[in-house]
């Protein structure tokens, strides 16, 4: 399968989207370079050397100069991987082709693109409540951004959002998609020198009243940090080094933290998720789960007196990384989805 990912360099967007992203770094590691062509090429996937920053790659560019609708035989299904501008755009110029199209949206809220469902093939969404609420319809881009597709919207069914049709697009093609790790990340290993590590800045009241929180109880052995740690290499260290990680949904649930913490061998100690996480740790032999604040301390007593069933903890949600987290298996997944909805597509023609 080759593919045709759609990218988006808007110039005051932040540069770095998590999820595409990672999921470009998966996709290349399992189809190879030559098999996932971003168009238009993004330069943080093509850097000269890495630089330690999170999805920063040194990809070689091979396709700088590659023309979609010159050359529409070059692939086979075009994937666009963000509701950001650059990305939709491309997609209205692209959607005639006749091309399956899947759609990956890793944006914080739980709303949808409704005109990318509708055109999509696959609909991969980060942030599906669980059990999923009624959807939002998102016709802007994010942060209010000029509607990039009010034009399209135009030539939709007008009773695409009253009738059962939206439902059952939803139903039948959206698919939870969540973070990733690098598989390297598996290969960090420090001493183990403090109990509790977070670090985490106030983008939600749940993550503010955490914070709040552990900073009262002021207790040794917990590395807590209102804001966020220096650069990557220090954050791992401090990180890896604790015995148990804390992960606060911020703006939304799902957290690159969410991931870091067991891939290095930490164990993750976070609030029940709330959202549909596909092949998600089972608690409470490979993560622990809270519901309220004040049940952390005696949890991370409890395991702190039991340092066997905490490393047993410890060694089973790494290893559950391994087999579902990083970026290849992430990508691996979204093949399987592609390639099992293109099966059905096909015989129900």
């Amino acid at each position: 399968m080759r593919l045709l990912y759609l990218t988006d360099i808007t110039p005051d967007m932040p540069a770095v989207d998590y999820l595409p992203d990672e999921l470009y770094h998966g996709l290349v590691s399992v189809l190879g370079r030559e098999n996932v062509i971003d168009y238009p090429p993004k330069p943080t996937y093509h850097l000269p050397a890495r630089t330690g920053k999170i999805c920063n790659y040194a990809f070689p560019n091979l396709h700088a100069e590659f023309d979609p609708f010159a050359n529409p035989e070059s692939f086979d299904v075009i994937v666009v991987s963000t509701p950001r501008p650059t990305a939709l755009k491309n997609w209205i110029a692209l959607r005639n082709l006749g091309k399956p199209i899947v759609a990956v949206d890793g944006q914080d809220d739980a709303g949808i693109t409704a005109a990318l469902l509708h055109d999509a093939l696959l609909y991969f969404k980060r942030e599906v409540a669980n059990p999923m609420p009624e959807i939002i319809q998102r016709k802007y881009a994010p942060a209010g951004r000029m509607d990039v597709i009010e034009e399209y919207f135009l030539d939709m069914d007008p009773d695409y959002f009253k009738n059962r049709s939206v439902r059952r697009d939803i139903e039948e093609k959206m698919r939870p998609i969540s973070f990733s790790v690098e598989p390297e990340l598996l290969d960090v290993r420090e001493e183990k020198t403090s109990d509790l590590f977070f670090a985490g800045g106030r983008t939600h009241r749940h993550r503010r009243a955490a914070l709040d929180h552990l900073l009262r109880m002021n207790r040794a052995g917990f590395d807590v940090v209102d804001g966020h740690v220096g650069n990557r290499e220090t954050y791992l260290k401090r990180l890896a080094s604790a015995r148990i990680g804390l992960s606060i949904r911020g703006s939304g649930f799902d957290c690159v933290r969410y991931w870091e913490i067991p891939a290095v061998g930490t164990l993750l100690l976070s609030e029940r998720p709330g959202i549909a996480i596909h092949c998600d740790f089972t608690a409470p032999a490979q993560a622990i789960y809270f519901d309220r604040l004040d049940q952390i301390e005696p949890l991370v007593t409890g395991l702190l007196e039991q340092p066997e069933r905490l490393e047993q903890i410890t060694r089973a949600g790494r290893e559950h990384v391994r087999a579902y987290h990083t970026t290849p298996r992430r990508a691996e997944y979204f093949l399987n989805e592609i390639d099992a909805a293109l099966k059905v597509h096909k015989e129900a023609r």
